[in-house]
């Protein structure tokens, strides 16, 4: 089976969705592109993922819609990457139902614009969409990359997990 249908519209991450919307092309890419490029025991850097994304790109066409759609699912994925790592941090205000709710609509909305991208193609198509809706969620995906990055958030939640911890032995 190529889609794995309930997992992909129920998806609470894009890593999910990614891996479930075209499962044997994600399979294909991960042992044949990301496990040549990624030592063993090793997670993918930035760099490495853009690459793996920039194959499926190539794979799909020469349309510049596939390298631009691709290239934001890359950044979708490091964002997903590092509010998972950093859960322990919204954990205290977001509450446990809400926050399913939320990564799921998060990811729904990402990805449907993703797919605009995709099937627009062109240059001059996307233009205009960029233009329609101001470009506020590929400007939002790089913003919250270059945030969580800048601030390491993925540090700042170990560390709280530690205390968390050490708090729960004593």
């Amino acid at each position: 089976m190529g889609v794995y249908i309930w997992e992909t519209e129920t998806a609470d991450s894009v890593i999910t969705m990614l891996r479930t919307w075209n499962h044997q092309v994600h399979l294909w890419l991960k042992f044949y592109v990301q496990n040549r490029i990624v030592a063993s025991g090793q997670r993918a850097t930035t760099a490495q993922t853009m690459l793996v994304f920039g194959v499926s790109a190539l794979w799909h066409g020469l349309y510049p819609g596939y390298y631009i759609m691709f290239f934001l699912a890359a950044l979708l994925m490091e964002v997903s990457k590092d509010v998972f790592r950093a859960k322990v941090l919204f954990n205290r205000f977001i509450p446990s139902f809400a926050s399913s709710f939320i990564a799921h609509n998060l990811t729904i909305l990402t990805m449907n614009y993703c797919g605009i991208i995709i099937n627009a193609l062109t240059l001059n198509r996307i233009a205009l969409f960029f233009r329609l809706t101001y470009g506020i969620p590929f400007a939002g995906v790089v913003l919250l990359l270059i945030y969580s990055r800048a601030t390491n958030i993925v540090g700042r939640a170990k560390k709280y997990e530690a205390k968390l911890n050490a708090t729960k032995k004593e």
